[in-house]
């Protein structure tokens, strides 16, 4: 026995071509998983806007901060993935119900299963809360991730 017939090497790594296949193969592995379709944000219509509803039950103010507790209730058929709250301040003595201020708290990390109600507990600052002219304000939501698929908030939202 002589020269290197004793000692067993995979074909594959003999020389320095073997090396080569293998860093080719990786690379392209590689590139195939970056090469992966990215998820494109979809706009919800009118009608799954109002799947998400939040009923308040709680509204304290001290100062300019008001306080909202209630809950929300997803009507969707699919898992929301976070939430955008949209807190609006308008006049109520006005016909046209003009907006005074909006305000828009985000939670990402709440989850909610269709059919699912959870609390709502927030507090938003506002100059107009405590005016005696007759303020009112709404909130309502909409989902940051329905089902997996991320959401892009209508126009004007």
């Amino acid at each position: 026995m002589t020269g290197n017939m004793g000692r067993w090497q995979p074909r594959m790594f003999r020389g320095g071509l073997g090396l080569l296949s293998l860093v080719a193969l990786l690379a392209v592995g590689c590139a195939a998983r970056d090469a992966t379709p990215q998820m494109v944000a979809r706009q919800l219509t009118d009608q799954e806007l109002d799947l998400l509803q939040v009923r308040v039950s709680e509204v304290a103010s001290v100062g300019r901060v008001v306080r909202v507790r209630g809950h929300i209730v997803n009507s969707h058929p699919e898992e929301v993935h976070g939430v955008i709250y949209r807190v609006r301040f308008y006049h109520s003595k006005i016909a046209e119900s003009r907006i005074l201020q909006t305000e828009k708290i985000p939670r990402p990390q709440l989850r909610i299963k269709p059919g699912e109600r959870r609390i709502v507990n927030f507090n938003v600052e506002s100059m107009y809360i405590n005016l005696k002219v007759g303020t009112n304000f709404g909130v309502d939501a909409i989902p940051m991730n329905l089902g997996g698929q991320p959401i892009t908030p209508p126009d004007g939202w």
